[in-house]
């Protein structure tokens, strides 16, 4: 699982491995998304992409804020539960 973090190399392509990425319209961490775009090479076809609107790369954790980063335009809370949520249904999709 990539929270707001991608795959820096080819490492992990053809292990067979289910990826999962997560992150927000408001993360100027990774440039609103285009770094995710970047490195898709990176990642299998399967790979699950969840976007979470309004979101950004502090409310990730609770590290407050970060250089470059947009601020959310939801709450912590909110972002905590829907990034928890598609991680759950993530995980369930695998058994």
């Amino acid at each position: 699982m990539f929270w707001a973090s991608y795959p820096a190399d080819d490492r992990l392509l053809g292990s067979g491995i289910k990826m999962l990425s997560i992150y927000g319209t408001q993360d100027g961490g990774l440039d609103n998304g285009k770094k995710i775009e970047e490195h898709k090479r990176y990642q299998p076809a399967d790979t699950v992409f969840h976007i979470i609107q309004g979101g950004n790369h502090g409310q990730f954790a609770d590290y407050g804020s970060q250089p470059g980063d947009k601020p959310a335009l939801i709450s912590q809370e909110e972002q905590f539960m829907e990034t928890a949520q598609a991680t759950v249904d993530f995980l369930k999709s695998l058994q």
